[in-house]
């Protein structure tokens, strides 16, 4: 034991000097009071849209961090809210992988859905954070018909709890009248 004293200031310089370990894994899932009748997500982890029931409701989905977009209907196309968010992976140290990071998405059936953090460094973020606005890219075209819809922003934040950041930025798309 004696003889591994070195081993203290080694460290304490490489987490010093931004040696990170390997990210946590990333998990997203999504809750919501009934199936929605459509849907569609930009992130390629998440299953296919088309085929027959594939948003299980509380399955973590492992994905890989980044900015994605989700939109979806309950009203056979009438409404479609939508959703920019970002997903964080949490750092590792030295050798040591990060923590898992769970985020989930609960779809409301008459307004843009909530995103949390279920799972992070040191706590839970509480529901519909207030902050200040995001920068997330619109990186994806949506499969809303923009000649029948209207795209109106709802909300928007960005929030910095227990180490992760949360970024979100949602709305609805309604018919043109």
């Amino acid at each position: 034991m004696k003889r591994l004293w070195w081993l203290l200031p080694v460290a304490l310089v490489l987490a010093l000097s931004g040696c990170f370990g390997p990210e946590g894994n990333v998990y997203l899932s999504f809750d919501y009071p009934y199936y929605p009748d459509n849907w569609n997500c930009d992130d390629p982890n998440i299953d296919d849209p088309f085929a027959a029931d594939t948003l299980y409701e509380n399955y973590d989905y492992s994905t890989v961090a980044g900015d994605y977009y989700f939109e979806y209907t309950y009203d056979s196309g009438a409404n479609w809210y939508w959703i920019y968010y970002t997903l964080t992976a949490n750092k590792g140290f030295l050798f040591f992988p990060g923590e898992d990071a769970r985020f989930q998405i609960y779809m409301y059936s008459s307004y843009w859905p909530d995103f949390y953090q279920v799972q992070g460094l040191t706590s839970t973020p509480s529901a519909s954070p207030s902050g200040t606005t995001s920068s997330l890219q619109n990186h994806e075209i949506p499969r809303v018909d923009e000649s029948t819809h209207v795209r109106k922003q709802l909300g928007e934040y960005t929030i910095t709890k227990g180490g992760y950041i949360l970024k979100v930025r949602g709305g609805v798309w309604v018919p043109k009248e």
